[in-house]
């Protein structure tokens, strides 16, 4: 999640760049990059797709930059382009089986000293198992930090179905954590 200084110097280069500034844009990337790759990450939970679709959210967002309206923060602005984008990748990724080895560490921004390694592990796998649309929330909410409000308008839906999604996603992770905890 951006601080209130980051998300401000956005905008800032975001005016810059509608304002015929094209340097402006590499300010947009290099302040919103590692948000939107945390993003698609753990949407993903696939680094190399993960690099794939954030060039496509940045690409996406320098075409349409020019055209935005500003009826929504900059920030929410790419961070819905970001969702979509790896909820598209998600529709057209076949199922696959990840390698322990292979599976992106789970970046909550905290440390994780509580947690076993395998117990990560297995919360990863179960939150790639998630439908999009709770996954989406889970990862906003749980892993990003960002405020119902926030989800909601991104998300383009009721702080309510946020708060019901999020509670659906969370009853579902519980029953599946404990069942493949105690498989694995």
């Amino acid at each position: 999640m951006l601080t209130e200084t980051a998300k401000e110097r956005l905008n800032q280069a975001v005016r810059e760049f509608r304002n015929g500034n094209p340097g402006a844009f590499d300010d947009i990337f290099e302040l919103s990059s590692s948000m939107v790759f945390r993003i698609c990450v753990n949407m993903l939970n696939d680094y190399h797709a993960a690099e794939d679709i954030m060039q496509e959210v940045f690409l996406s967002v320098y075409k349409a930059l020019p055209r935005f309206r500003e009826e929504s923060s900059f920030y929410t602005w790419i961070y819905r382009i970001a969702v979509n984008k790896s909820l598209s990748a998600l529709k057209k990724k076949k199922e696959t089986v990840i390698d322990r080895d292979e599976f992106p560490e789970l970046d909550t921004g905290e440390e994780d000293d509580d947690w076993k390694e395998e117990d990560l592990f297995v919360l990863r796998k179960c939150i790639q198992e998630l439908p999009a649309s709770f996954r989406s929330v889970v990862v906003m909410r749980d892993i990003e930090g960002l405020s119902y409000e926030e989800i909601a308008e991104i998300e383009e839906i009721p702080v309510g179905t946020v708060r019901s999604r999020l509670n659906r996603a969370r009853e579902m992770l519980k029953e599946t954590f404990f069942v493949k905890r105690n498989c694995v």
